[in-house]
């Protein structure tokens, strides 16, 4: 049904430049306050505002309307944008808070605020009015909306002025939407004067053309923490419709501490054009703010000023069926289309050039005083507002002064907890001549060099380098510690070569041995199997050709049988490979993938297969599974506590955005993930993300139980300014939290683990739960790119509950089954509901 307005009356406007609403108690009920801007010509623009008295759960107002009040010295010929607010100075009273764009040509244009002292129980100004203030920085040349709020943020007892405005970006930027910012005046007075001002804080965005604007702020979940609410009236072709998202845990400052939820869209909202538009939160009872909304219709004749009252919509509402996505105020700083979790709790990114050719051939390509940086650590229980996220390697030259760059190297987890990284990129298939890009001679070439990053120092250090150059190699940590690098484009681009294996006894001490070949495609998904063996999937990238699924003995020339069973075989590039959990079953499953040349239907989109290898049996073959909701590729899969499988990102097309670009029917991007249940043998649909993730994006489980999702190549990313900026990078962090963490119950805390533990022993752990513990797991930290996590793997515990809060667990023999390394220790109880996991160091 469409959505129910109501009518402000008398609303005698033909055209209109600004409106907004606000919501304030008075004679002891929630008042509604309307401002409208009329546009007049010849000579300045006119304000009025009006009260209606008594507003309902209904959106009726059960009192009277006050008359049109107007605003005085209001001197604005043109406006783009308006704001109302009521304000709390204590002593002083009840103040009425005003704020205009104005539009100027040339530009830029000024936003302005005052105050109306002494609001009365009537709503009538009787103290005076402020002057009006400027806004300073205001760098904006048009708007399409503005508004403000008042909040006290720090708890002093005094108000914070926070404004709005939606910049009209696309204008003189034609390929990008339009830019959403807001920023705090702090310590607002009732003669109009703040303390300091913050920053503008950027709102992601999504609108090309908008004809409203709201912001509002409330504690909406009782964490003594307000929250911020964006309100937006999208403009496309045809019916507008109404947006709102929530900025979630705003700080002193009025940051953003915990990410934005999802844009909630307002279904039906009647109007084709609008001239302003409006937000506010009211509480007629205990509980959860309602929502009013606003807007000035614009028709042919007169307009009219319409409001309503909704429900308020949070993700949170569904958080135990179908998850929550929280979008982070910030970028991951470089495209991570590598990404570890390392022992410390942080994360590595890191790109080296990051599919950017200009940047690999720019002179400041990997110079960390000037941000263009290879790698960065990221704290995910810190602020980046503290300046306390993000730290930055140094970047490793050679002795010639160059960059090793380390795009599209291979990568594992040593045994100690460092990072081993080997190969990446020597030269792209593209050269610069001047500014312009061509066609390079040969192709990618692979470079010899091999890093190994320590979490502690957080630094990079060379060790011994390979016999051959590897471009899209995998490596693996075997379970006596050593690595193996397999498959990989060699220094000159020859594929062949690049198939040899090398094993490495003790990476920083011995030196790499070739040990056999393998005609394996590039990043080939292996796993090491409880009998030494390594088991390629099928899974690969770049690769042409049907997959042919094998079991090799990684050192020694024994023959390599095959797995049958797999379907799909043309459809296995960029899929995903996870381990089953727990490892001790020796289940691998393959999902999604696609093909490596898009052809036409049906081969040229990607599979909704699934399939699981049991290795446990003798002569494993794949057994197909239930089918995945979507088609995907460009898929990661990451493995939860809860012992179930997350598919998340991917498109129905070989890089689905762009495919989008050429043939709109072509892409499709996948924003909804799946939860795999190996026990019912189904897949569960989850809560959409914000972000599409395709190419050279990564997902990876933090210890608390929520997953990472950053990095891709879309069209029309969102970037940190390289130079050149690059509309292809993806930049956006995006954080999932699963179901299990909305059971509405306190989770499982580990009280005390012993950090080392060795094979065969027994260990006492302290715990507190409410209820049944189920499992004790330990999970291997993930290291990923391009769709493949070679370093996860979950692995059961056996655990004897003792006394109160004790149990003593088994740790397993097999070093095939749990290679040494770190592990996450999370503790599930009978609901599924994780710890936050301890880290232990298994050898």
């Amino acid at each position: 049904m469409a959505l129910t307005f109501n009518e402000v009356p008398d609303w005698d406007s033909w055209e209109n430049q600004g409106g907004n609403v606000a919501v304030a108690t008075l004679q002891g009920s929630p008042a509604l306050f309307v401002l409208r801007v009329d546009r007049t010509q010849p000579g300045p623009n006119r304000a009025f505002y009006r009260v209606g008295f008594g507003l309902n759960a209904v959106g009726g107002i059960d009192g009277n309307w006050g008359p049109w009040i107007e605003i005085p010295g209001w001197a604005s010929n043109d406006n783009q944008g308006a704001g109302i607010a009521v304000a709390d100075f204590g002593a002083q009273g009840l103040g009425l808070v005003l704020f205009q764009v104005q539009h100027f040509v040339p530009g830029p244009n000024r936003g302005l605020f005052r105050v109306g002292k002494g609001l009365d129980a009537q709503g009538s100004v009787t103290g005076g009015w402020s002057d009006w203030q400027a806004v300073p920085d205001w760098t904006s040349w048009r708007s399409q909306g503005a508004a403000i709020t008042v909040a006290d943020l720090d708890g002093d007892g005094q108000p914070e002025l926070i404004l709005f405005h939606i910049d009209d970006f696309h204008t003189d930027n034609p390929r990008q939407p339009n830019k959403g910012f807001y920023r705090v005046g702090n310590k607002l007075t009732a003669n109009g004067q703040v303390s300091g001002w913050s920053a503008w804080f950027e709102l992601d965005w999504f609108s090309w053309f908008n004809q409203g604007a709201g912001i509002a702020v409330r504690d909406l979940d009782g964490d003594g923490r307000p929250e911020l609410v964006i309100f937006q009236i999208d403009a496309p072709p045809g019916e507008n419709a109404g947006f709102y998202r929530v900025g979630w845990k705003l700080d002193a400052q009025g940051r953003v501490q915990a990410g934005f939820g999802p844009w909630v869209r307002i279904e039906r909202w009647g109007s084709f054009e609008n001239q302003a538009g409006g937000f506010a939160l009211v509480s007629f009872a205990p509980g959860r703010p309602h929502a009013l909304v606003f807007d000035i219709d614009n028709p042919v004749g007169l307009n009219a000023g319409r409001f309503a009252v909704i429900d308020l919509n949070i993700d949170t509402d569904l958080g135990a069926t179908l998850g929550v996505w929280r979008l982070l105020s910030y970028f991951s700083e470089v495209l991570p289309v590598h990404a570890g979790l390392l022992h410390t709790g942080k994360v590595l990114f890191f790109a080296g050039s990051g599919n950017n050719v200009f940047r690999a051939s720019a002179g400041d390509f990997g110079n960390v005083a000037d941000n263009l940086y290879t790698s960065v650590v990221w704290d995910p229980s810190k602020s980046v507002f503290d300046n306390a996220t993000f730290d930055h390697p140094a970047t490793l030259l050679r002795g010639n002064g160059s960059v090793i760059d380390l795009f599209c190297c291979g990568h594992t987890l040593l045994a100690d907890g460092r990072l081993l990284a080997a190969g990446g990129t020597e030269d792209y298939d593209k050269v610069i001549v001047g500014n312009e890009m061509q066609n390079a001679p040969r192709g990618f070439t692979g470079t010899r060099e091999a890093l190994v990053f320590d979490p502690v120092s957080e630094s990079w250090t060379a060790i011994a380098s390979m016999a051959h150059g590897r471009w899209y190699p995998t490596l693996v940590m075997l379970s006596d510690g050593s690595v193996l690098a397999a498959s990989g484009l060699d220094e000159n681009s020859n594929a062949d070569l690049g198939n040899t294996l090398e094993r490495n006894q003790t990476p920083g001490v011995t030196g790499w041995q070739k040990t056999r070949d393998f005609g394996l495609p590039l990043y080939p998904h292996l796993f090491q199997l409880k009998d030494g063996r390594l088991f390629f999937t099928g899974g690969k990238m770049d690769t042409d050709g049907d997959s042919v699924p094998f079991v090799f003995d990684p050192r020694n020339a024994t023959a390599a049988p095959q797995v049958d069973g797999l379907t799909d075989v043309g459809r296995c590039n960029q899929c995903a490979s996870v381990m089953l959990p727990p490892a001790q079953e020796q289940r691998i499953m393959i999902l999604g993938g696609g093909p490596e040349v898009d052809d036409g239907a049906p081969r040229g989109v990607a599979t909704r297969r699934t399939a699981v290898a049991d290795f446990s049996v003798p002569n494993p073959a794949y057994e197909t599974t239930a089918a995945l909701h979507h088609e995907r590729m460009h898929v990661n899969a990451v493995l939860l506590p809860d012992r179930t499988v997350l598919a998340v990102g991917g498109g129905v097309t070989r890089e689905a955005s762009l495919a989008a670009v050429v043939d709109p029917q072509g892409g499709r991007e996948v924003f909804e993930g799946e939860i795999y249940d190996p026990v019912a043998n189904e897949w569960t649909i989850t809560a959409p993300a914000t972000v599409a993730r395709l190419y050279h994006s990564v997902a990876l489980l933090l210890p608390d139980g929520r997953v990472l999702t950053a990095g891709g190549n879309p069209d029309k990313g969102r970037q940190v300014p390289w130079l050149p900026p690059d509309p292809f990078e993806e930049m956006r962090i995006e954080l999932y939290s699963p179901p299990y963490l909305f059971k509405n119950k306190p989770r499982p805390q580990i009280v005390s683990v012993p950090q080392e533990l060795t094979y065969g022993t027994q260990v006492a752990i302290k715990f507190s739960v409410d209820g049944s513990l189920h499992w004790v797991s330990l999970i291997k930290a993930g290291l990923t790119t391009h769709s493949f996590n070679g370093t996860q793997r979950l692995v059961d515990v056996p655990f004897v509950l003792g006394a109160s809060g004790t149990l003593t667990a088994n740790i397993l023999v097999e070093r095939t089954v749990a290679p040494p390394g770190w592990y996450m220790l999370f503790l599930t109880d009978m609901d599924g509901v994780p710890s936050v996991a301890s880290w232990v160091h298994l050898s």
